[in-house]
């Protein structure tokens, strides 16, 4: 049996300050994350916590804080708050989809004063030499859009452009 990893990094480092209690409570169940002076550097060896629980009571108060920017998830968490209301149980679960988590750094670098982009990193590797099992990508999240390419995109788009440019290099078994 192959083991899959996503080692993933988030650049650069944020600064605290550019970032609410509730952003911060947030990044900090989706990745590891270590304190780089003022600011935080979020991480994780096998790619983003995309389900976690969260416990209710700080969530609500964190949501309360009025320098709360509105992001999708802290939207959802919010509706699923309230419909959760009636319900006993402390904590609240979370699946978060990867276009909350970049509305969610976007909100960030729209306030921010220092930071112009941030970069989500990821390497894909396995535990076994498997064809297809090997490669990258790259998320450039900028305040007004986000870009995205993988290492089996940028193949696609040389062999595209080798192809364009001298026919005879077009590979055999994809012409017929």
């Amino acid at each position: 049996m192959a083991d899959y990893y996503t080692p993933t990094t988030l650049e650069p480092s944020i600064p605290n300050r550019d970032m609410t209690p509730f952003e911060r409570f947030i990044l900090t169940r989706i990745y590891d994350h270590e304190e780089d002076g003022e600011r935080t550097y979020f991480y994780s060896w096998d790619g983003a916590n995309s389900f976690f629980w969260l416990e209710k009571e700080p969530l609500q108060a964190l949501l309360r804080d009025p320098a709360q920017d509105p992001s999708l998830i802290a939207e959802r968490v919010r509706i699923a708050l309230e419909a959760e209301a009636d319900h006993h149980s402390t904590d609240l679960e979370c699946t978060l989809e990867e276009d909350e988590l970049e509305d969610l750094l976007q909100t960030i670098l729209k306030r921010s004063e220092t930071l112009t982009h941030l970069a989500i990193t990821k390497a894909y590797t396995c535990s076994k030499m498997r064809p297809g099992a090997f490669g990258g990508s790259i998320t450039l999240i900028r305040a007004k859009g986000v870009r995205f390419t993988s290492t089996a995109d940028m193949l696609e788009d040389w062999l595209s452009e080798d192809e364009q440019n001298d026919p005879s290099k077009a590979n055999p078994a994809t012409t017929a």
